[in-house]
């Protein structure tokens, strides 16, 4: 797993609404970045996203249609992107 999914599970954890939207712009922006293909292969792993999703639900109250990527994807880097943006769309939507 890489240091941005440990670091983006940690400030889940400690539920600080506003360091996780940070951090997952942050990671939207790497995703795009051709150096990074070990967070793009992690985001894009379905045990690591559901991991992701239900510390959000449990520690933030997300709401997990929210955070759905609608459609498919071909390119893998795009796809990353797509959810990693679906979270922070549900992070946003929390009361």
């Amino acid at each position: 797993m890489s240091t941005n999914c440990i670091r983006l599970k940690e400030t889940i954890i400690a539920g600080n609404k506003d360091d996780v939207l940070n951090m997952l712009v942050q990671m939207k922006e790497d995703c795009l970045d051709v150096n990074n293909a070990e967070l793009v292969t992690n985001v894009t792993s379905p045990a690591i996203i559901a991991e992701l999703h239900e510390l959000l639900i449990e520690h933030l109250g997300a709401n997990n249609r929210n955070m759905l990527v609608k459609g498919r994807v071909p390119n893998i880097r795009k796809r990353a992107y797509c959810f990693v943006q679906a979270m922070e769309n549900g992070v946003k939507r929390i009361p």
